[in-house]
């Protein structure tokens, strides 16, 4: 057997590729001959694709695939400036093609001799960047033919898609072909996008730099982007790649991080809280976090008419849950949770509640009623919502002037002492929500106001030594109980411990009593007393019961009015109002 070695030198430039080699005669290779060819490439290195020349650089491992007459005939392996190898049996009557694969496989081994097309997956981007290109000579590949000289007509192009924001995770490019059909049969030669359109994951050079294949044509329909987590689209246009070798320094992908936000529903409702929040998910930087709520639909962090903003503390995703106080009882809410993720808004939906007629809880101070004995007062006066079931006023400040009866359906505001001792109460307790209340005796009462011996004074108890004051609150005469740990410096007040002072000595809006009220202080307005079906007095003075009776017929309560603060006793038929305490 005769072996012909042929040198060819490759200058790939401005997108003519030149093949040059000579022979010392004329001579025809039998088709069953073998023969060696080298080819001389002059740079080394990663293969690269330069914009407008379409030159290549290859690395060491990257192959050329070759085809003649629509026969494959063997592969050259480059290694350290030169591609080498064998090509079984080319012919010398018809076009020698080279076709360029690097950094591929062919999906199987091309069977020598026989086969006219392989196929090249290009979904598994390795960090090698692939080059597809075809070139086809334009003269025979005959004996003595002192070179070659071939139109490159390359079949793919490089797009480098670069996210906005650097990122590790997978980023996926839909709507392109996951192989290629290197075709080698004459009449036909090219490589083809093949198969249905599916996606590519890119893997990543840098955080920030990605490729990925672009074939000609039909291989891009509208391709789409995917980075976990994100909402991605490509900002401007992916070039179209014909017969030349494109190469695109970067496609950006523009990012949105995705945002899933729930509300949390309320819980916890009262006639003046209510406990709710939301849970976060992105990965995108949380700047605030938190709800809006208002009495009208679709609240937002700029038109939240009659509610509020609560702003959480930890601006992360995750889940949050948020106090909201101050709320109007008997009132229907809306309420969001809101983000600001990446300086967007994004709000959860929307949910509704509503706050309760009454109080059913205490305000959170305490008061000392005797010694070592504390308790903490009722939210507002007593009422009987139903048969059996009892509340409080929705503000302490909250009057009423009739007399309603159960079998209304109204609830009723005032209470003989006998009917509540009757009804199982005595002495005047009630369970309320989950807790018991109870009255206060009536020297307890004594020692709360610092009346005669039972007074809480001395700095243990209050700092100041002020236990009360007259005022009106809202526009409702009545008296004011100070907190044991009441100090001067949370608000001033006049006429403090003044039996005979005018309630008019202190004017106290509803805004200011929210601070007050915030302070631990309580409020007994005056409202009168009932007797049958009428109410007198119900503007001028205050009457509430104690535990305490006096004989079978009388029971003693605390009684006040603008000259006037006492104990006094009176018949237990007649309606008093009712300020229950909870045991500390």
């Amino acid at each position: 057997m005769r072996r012909k070695l042929l040198t060819i030198t490759i200058i790939a430039l401005a997108g003519v590729m030149v093949l040059g080699g000579c022979k010392k005669k004329v001579e025809t290779i039998p088709l069953d001959e073998t023969v060696y060819i080298t080819l001389d490439v002059s740079d080394g290195g990663k293969h690269t694709v330069y914009p407008g020349t379409g030159a290549v650089v290859y690395g060491n491992g990257d192959k050329i695939y070759v085809g003649n007459n629509g026969k494959y005939v063997g592969y050259l392996t480059y290694a350290n400036g030169t591609f080498s190898g064998t090509l079984t049996s080319p012919s010398t009557s018809d076009y020698l093609h080279f076709y360029f694969v690097g950094g591929l496989e062919p999906s199987a081994t091309p069977s020598a001799g026989s086969t006219t097309s392989f196929t090249v997956n290009i979904s598994d981007q390795s960090s090698n960047l692939p080059v597809l290109s075809y070139g086809k000579s334009n003269v025979k590949y005959t004996s003595g033919t002192a070179a070659y000289t071939c139109v490159l007509e390359n079949k793919c192009g490089l797009v480098k898609f670069v996210p906005a924001t650097p990122t590790s995770s997978t980023v996926t490019v839909g709507g392109m072909k996951n192989v290629a059909t290197v075709n080698f049969a004459s009449g036909s030669e090219g490589i083809t996008p093949t198969g249905a359109k599916g996606t590519i994951t890119l893997y990543p050079e840098s955080t920030s730099a990605k490729w990925a294949i672009l074939l000609p044509q039909d291989a891009v329909a509208s391709p789409t982007v995917t980075i976990s987590g994100y909402t991605c689209s490509i900002s401007g246009s992916v070039p179209t790649v014909t017969n030349n070798m494109y190469y695109s320094s970067g496609v950006s992908i523009s990012m949105t991080a995705t945002v899933t936000l729930t509300t949390t529903a309320a819980s916890d409702v009262t006639n003046a809280t209510a406990s709710t929040g939301g849970t976060l998910t992105t990965v995108g930087t949380v700047t605030e976090r938190g709800v809006v709520y208002s009495t009208s639909t679709s609240p937002t962090t700029s038109s939240y008419s009659g509610g509020g903003k609560i702003t959480d503390a930890s601006a992360a995703a995750g889940s949050f849950t948020s106090s909201l106080t101050g709320l109007t009882a008997g009132t229907t809410y809306y309420v969001r949770a809101y983000a600001i993720v990446d300086g967007n808004t994004t709000y959860g939906a929307q949910q509704t509640f509503a706050t309760s007629s009454y109080a059913t809880g205490y305000i959170d101070a305490t008061y000392t009623v005797a010694s070592s004995t504390t308790v903490k007062f009722a939210q507002g006066n007593l009422i009987a919502v139903s048969d059996g079931v009892y509340g409080f006023d929705a503000n302490q400040y909250d009057v009423h002037t009739s007399v309603p009866t159960l079998s209304s359906g109204y609830p009723r505001y005032y209470f003989t002492w006998s009917e509540i001792a009757s009804s199982g109460n005595n002495p005047m307790e009630f369970t309320i929500g989950s807790k018991t209340y109870k009255t206060l005796t009536s020297a307890q009462w004594q020692y709360v106001l610092g009346l005669d011996d039972y007074a809480r004074g001395g700095t243990s108890v209050s700092a100041s030594g002020h236990f009360y004051a007259k005022a009106v609150v809202n526009g409702i005469n009545g008296l004011i109980l100070l907190p044991d740990n009441w100090s001067d410096s949370n608000y001033t007040l006049s006429n403090y411990n003044t039996t005979n002072a005018a309630f008019t000595g202190n004017t106290i809006t509803s805004t200011q009593w929210t601070t007050l009220e915030s302070e631990g202080c309580v409020f007994l307005p005056v409202a009168g007393n009932a007797y049958g079906s009428s109410v007198y007095y119900a503007t001028t003075d205050g009457y509430y019961w104690s535990s305490t009776e006096d004989g079978s017929s009388y029971a003693y309560y605390l009684g006040f009015d603008s000259s006037y603060l006492g104990m006094d006793y009176n018949s237990k038929t007649d309606g008093y109002s009712v300020r229950l305490v909870l045991a500390n």
